[in-house]
């Protein structure tokens, strides 16, 4: 027995493939036009789309001292996870979105690529933009930053992570939120395990880079990914502070002189270490 397309499903078929095709047309222009740039915007029928384009990743001189200390002190979680790019990165780049779209998770999805870029549907402005934005009340931001906490929480008891959840790799619309750039996937180093509780400790550091003047909420934040997150990930992001006692103790005394993200590493390893007591 065969089975028959209704007429409204060819119809709906029909008219993705068009817009597929119309979508390629346009990225293949308007690549020319941002030649070289990592990623752009573009609306087309009053949708916002994103074009992400493959480049070469190049490895800092904190990469390489993450690497060395990794090694002296036998800790995988400090070894450098930066994409390689080119081609090959951004087609496991793509590979992971749709993966974690089928598993229900809230990412970009991609409408249209080619062999060097993918073309992503709009889900929101990063996280960082509202809570710089000083016309979003407090209350609201609270509310936004609440909801990241729960969702990365949420992302983690399924045994999945991001690779690098800082607040401005999320998005958030107005009403819904979701996660953005997955370039970075430590699974190929990490377990599991690992790969969520370097979540954990990236997004709380995120949390007091870019909310560093409300202590208030950022101790919120953190119990709110608490209350959902997997024990066993949170009493391991809890051993991990107290265990990197060198790493806090050199922070303690060079963190002004080393710059922000050593700052905030620092302040980061504070807080976690207040909990661990």
């Amino acid at each position: 027995m065969t089975s028959r397309i209704s007429p409204l499903v060819r119809q709906l078929q029909t008219s993705n493939e068009s817009l597929s095709a119309d979508l390629n047309q346009l990225a293949t222009k308007m690549i020319q036009k941002h030649a070289g740039a990592r990623t752009f915007k573009l609306v087309y029928q009053q949708q916002a789309y994103w074009i992400k384009q493959s480049q070469i990743a190049h490895l800092r001189i904190w990469h390489w001292l993450g690497a060395v200390v990794a090694i002296l002190s036998r800790n995988p979680l400090l070894k450098p996870t930066v994409a390689t790019g080119g081609p090959e990165a951004l087609k496991a780049e793509a590979s992971r979105l749709r993966k974690l779209a089928a598993l229900g998770v809230s990412v970009p999805q991609i409408v249209a690529e080619g062999e060097d870029w993918i073309m992503l549907n709009d889900i929101g402005s990063p996280l960082t933009g509202w809570i710089r934005d000083p016309k979003v009340s407090r209350e609201d931001k609270r509310t936004i930053v609440k909801q990241a906490s729960e969702q990365l929480a949420l992302l983690h008891s399924q045994g999945l992570w991001h690779g690098r959840p800082a607040l401005r790799d999320m998005a958030y619309d107005g009403q819904s939120f979701g996660f953005l750039d997955f370039e970075e996937d430590p699974g190929c180093i990490l377990t599991p395990a690992q790969c969520m509780m370097r979540d954990a400790l990236l997004y709380f550091h995120s949390l007091h880079r870019y909310l560093a003047d409300d202590r208030a909420m950022i101790l919120e934040a953190i119990e709110s990914y608490r209350k959902l997150a997997p024990d066993s990930t949170w009493s391991n992001t809890l051993s991990f502070a107290k265990q990197v006692w060198l790493i806090y103790g050199l922070l303690a005394l060079l963190h002004r002189y080393l710059g922000k993200d050593a700052k905030y590493a620092y302040k980061t390893l504070k807080t976690l270490r207040k909990y661990s007591n």
